[in-house]
């Protein structure tokens, strides 16, 4: 193992031998001298940068670290057997009852892995014949650490054959939210897409680079299902998202700011840009400045029905598991969750059958865990295609009017709306 020189109350890996192997990932298992430390990737700075360190989580860790750096010591640093995006911390799915976390789970399955972790992202196989797999990918936007989390899923015959989580970085941070918020304020759509240009480009390339990589070994995506609100655009209508509430009394939608109504929105919503670059690496790959503002104008959803080859469609995993909940669907989908020959079952998976049993609201923590089964959740859209039989896939949501008031201004609003695609 290499041998660094401790310093300050973090592991700075810039210069570590080990950086290609950790820069990517949510959490580490860090060996120090032989001292196994949990560590989780610094948070951002102020101006949105990347922080190039690992911070400790135990405070005994944390002060023997601090001790070595005082006397300017040199450490011997290794990673530990477990170095994924978390899931070794998270080795069981507790509900939480009545909203109180911690409460005893009830049948909730324990995770067993029977694969070793990778740097980044985790294997369960069964089998995999390289060439031959089609894969469905979910992604969910601002995951664990700000980033997109990445779910790539194979079923076979019977149900799930391998899934592989890949928590990916932003490449370019978009500029402070107060700064979007002017151009929000003065409806001024054009100015907000030269200002934000830069950051679509860098991370909707990042993010063709890795479905690529997917790809790589003659693997063909099916589907690509992204948790983020595609289209951004649809408030140049004149109004936020207020379309999806109906029908589902148990899930609670995201409110869109208006890039129209001349209003500043008050909340950090910069995730939603971040979600329409994912849509944009989708679909178009290397998109130019005249694609971003057409997207930020005129919405993707158009876009979206005409790519055929992977589909792409915009999901939300909560709605998701509502839908298949109401329709009687849960175990149908667990069962072929637990179908996996090897009889491997990833933390996630695991995570994944209690929102299907409990319901998302009484499951979900603020966890790594859980980023990594919502886009699992995502990746379920592709259940259509791959059980027809089973399965189909509605976008009836959002619709041309609202309980509050807001009715379309065309027939074909929608286009531009976007629609959240629902398995029932």
């Amino acid at each position: 193992m290499p041998f660094e020189r401790a310093k300050d109350n973090q592991w700075w890996y810039p210069k570590s031998e080990l950086q290609e192997q950790v820069e990517q990932c949510a959490e580490i298992i860090l060996c120090v001298n032989g001292r196994a430390c949990r560590m989780r990737h610094a948070a951002p700075d102020k101006n949105g940068r990347a922080t190039h360190s690992f911070t400790f989580l135990d405070a005994e860790d944390r002060a023997y670290w601090r001790n070595l750096a005082e006397a300017g010591a040199m450490v011997d640093i290794g990673l530990g057997d477990s170095t994924a995006d978390g899931s070794e911390f998270d080795s069981s799915v507790t509900p939480k009852v009545g909203g109180v976390s911690g409460a005893q789970p009830i049948g909730v399955p324990t995770p067993v892995a029977t694969d070793a972790p990778l740097p980044v992202g985790q294997r369960y196989a069964a089998s995999r014949h390289s060439g031959t797999d089609e894969v469905y990918i979910g992604i969910d936007v601002g995951g664990w650490k700000k980033g997109l989390m990445i779910c790539v899923l194979h079923w076979g015959s019977k149900g799930i054959k391998w899934i592989n989580s890949t928590s990916l970085r932003y490449a370019e941070q978009l500029p402070d939210t107060d700064v979007l918020n002017d151009f929000l304020r003065r409806g001024d759509v054009a100015g907000l897409a030269t200002a934000t240009f830069a950051s679509a480009r860098a991370n909707a390339v990042r993010l063709r680079w890795q479905l690529d990589e997917y790809c790589a070994d003659g693997s063909v995506i099916r589907g690509i299902f992204i948790d983020s609100p595609s289209a951004f655009s649809r408030n140049t209508l004149g109004h936020g998202r207020l379309c999806e509430r109906f029908g589902f009394p148990n899930v609670t939608f995201q409110m869109t700011p208006s890039v129209a109504c001349g209003t500043a929105h008050n909340n950090q919503w910069n995730w939603l840009l971040y979600g329409m670059q994912a849509f944009l690496g989708a679909l178009v790959g290397r998109p130019t400045a005249a694609d971003w503002a057409d997207a930020l104008t005129n919405g993707l959803q158009g876009r979206m029905l005409a790519q055929q080859s992977p589909i792409v469609r915009e999901c939300f995993p909560t709605l998701t598991v509502e839908a298949l909940r109401q329709a009687n669907l849960s175990s149908a989908v667990i069962k072929l969750l637990n179908s996996n020959p090897a009889g491997a079952i990833a933390p996630e998976v695991a995570a994944v059958e209690a929102y299907l049993e409990y319901g998302v609201r009484e499951v979900k923590e603020s966890k790594p865990l859980y980023d990594r089964a919502d886009a699992l959740v995502a990746a379920l859209t592709g259940l259509p295609l791959a059980f027809p039989e089973q399965f189909s896939l509605s976008q009836s949501l959002p619709g041309n009017a609202t309980s509050r008031g807001w009715a379309a201004g065309s027939p074909d609003a929608q286009r531009a709306e976007g629609a959240i695609s629902v398995v029932v």
